[in-house]
């Protein structure tokens, strides 16, 4: 639990992009945000491989800001950068918590970027 927290709090964490690719142009609009724990005994680990710890030790609040906050910040300098694409996080339990932080990073984006983001199921506005 502990290295865990510390791969939180230290960004320790990686995310991987899997892009998705529209078939009628070969045209890349979306990827799919991946996070991945390069421990440091245990090489590269799947969320399959610790999304489980998270939730038990009361992780899974801070991994999943740190995984809201990565993926919409990474994505937000590719758009400023000229390339406009979008992102899909997948996000373990829609707590108040976690929906009012991804509320923040909506703002936060909207105000930097101006353009939106949104919640599979879910819409920033209801967040607010």
């Amino acid at each position: 639990v502990s290295e865990l927290h510390e791969a939180i709090t230290e960004d320790k964490l990686e995310i991987h992009y899997q892009p998705a690719i529209t078939l009628d142009t070969g045209q890349v609009n979306n990827v799919e945000a991946l996070v991945r724990w390069n421990h440091p005994e245990h090489g590269l680990l799947g969320p399959e491989e610790f999304i489980d710890l998270a939730e038990v030790s009361g992780l899974i609040r801070p991994l999943t800001r740190w995984t809201l906050d990565r993926a919409i910040t990474d994505i937000a300098k590719l758009n400023a950068a000229g390339h406009p694409i979008g992102v899909s996080i997948n996000v373990v339990g829609h707590s108040p918590a976690i929906r009012m932080h991804f509320s923040l990073c909506h703002q936060r984006i909207l105000g930097l970027h101006k353009r939106p983001v949104s919640m599979r199921g879910y819409s920033a506005s209801k967040a607010k």
